[in-house]
């Protein structure tokens, strides 16, 4: 049975929590890979970057970076490659309602 992850997206334009990638195979930093689906309905106009960040936020965002920006344009599944130890939804553009993606950890 994979190992998911529920990555929270707000329905507003803000950064949603970290969520920690500390179970195998989505233990990040060992050069694992994952696969992201989005919403049924995809994303509609909302613009997301999914974030991640080396070691455990201290609070401040500056520690995290864009791993790959999802729109309209994007088509789920989405290949997440050396998975980072933390990662988060940054809305840069509401979505219609907040939502959240999935993250599924392959072998």
């Amino acid at each position: 049975m994979p190992n998911i992850k529920k990555i929270a997206v707000p329905g507003t334009v803000t950064a949603g929590a970290g969520v920690a990638l500390n179970v195998t195979p989505l233990l990040g930093g060992q050069g694992r890979e994952g696969l992201l689906y989005g919403p049924a309905g995809g994303l509609g106009t909302g613009v997301v970057q999914l974030q991640g960040a080396p070691k455990k936020p201290d609070g401040t965002a500056d520690t995290y970076t864009t791993i790959q920006t999802l729109n309209s344009a994007t088509t789920f599944p989405v290949e997440i490659a050396d998975l980072p130890d933390f990662i988060r939804a940054n809305v840069t553009t509401a979505p219609a309602a907040a939502t959240e993606l999935t993250l599924e950890g392959v072998q």
